[in-house]
Formats: C-alpha cells, structure tokens, sequence
C-alpha cells in the first residue's frame, strides 16, 4: 500500500525509491485505534483519519475500515469481515470507479 501525501513522518516503515511510504496490511492494522492515530486505506491510499476518531475510532459508526484497506465494501456496503476487503476482483468497471471515488 502505497501513502497518500501523508505528512506524519513514520521511521519505521519502509518507503520505495520515490520517498513514499509502503505500508504493509500488517503495519496498517497497528493504526485501527488502539494508539493516538486511526489509518483507513482506499485502493493502496492511506489516510490519516485521527482527526475523526468519532467517526473511524473503535465506538464510531465507521470504525470497520480503521486499519485496513476495505476498498470493495465502499460499493458493496457488505461490512462483514469478508467484506471489509481490498480485493476488487470480479467487480464491474462501474464498481471501480465508484470506490475510487472515495479517494
């Protein structure tokens, strides 16, 4: 996964030849709300969504998408675990590009 202009500098992670930040699923789901920052991810874009820990914190009405890339739930609006997905396969073109909207 790939950042998305973030401005927080993060040491520990791994960034590719151009300065940006790779970020991994496991090192994404650290920032699910169990420490002062909240990542959500929209098709490889992470976001910092801290400012809104109301709404992506672990009480908030979308707390399933902190720490994760649930790309195909933005379309499907299935927020079951297997829902809550990056993988786009077998979704129609329309679906892609309804989910990269959210971006």
């Amino acid at each position: 996964l790939l950042s998305g202009g973030l401005t927080v500098f993060y040491p520990y992670l791994t960034t590719n030849m151009d300065g940006e930040v790779v970020w991994t699923k496991e090192e994404l789901q650290k920032f699910k709300g169990e420490n002062d920052v909240l990542m959500i991810a929209i098709m490889g874009q992470v976001y910092d969504v801290s400012a809104g820990r109301q709404y992506y914190g672990e009480d908030g009405g979308y707390g399933f998408f902190a720490g994760r890339d649930a790309s195909r739930a933005y379309h499907s609006g299935d927020f079951t675990e297997s829902g809550l997905t990056d993988d786009l396969t077998g979704m129609e073109l329309e679906g892609n590009v309804a989910v990269n909207e959210w971006r």
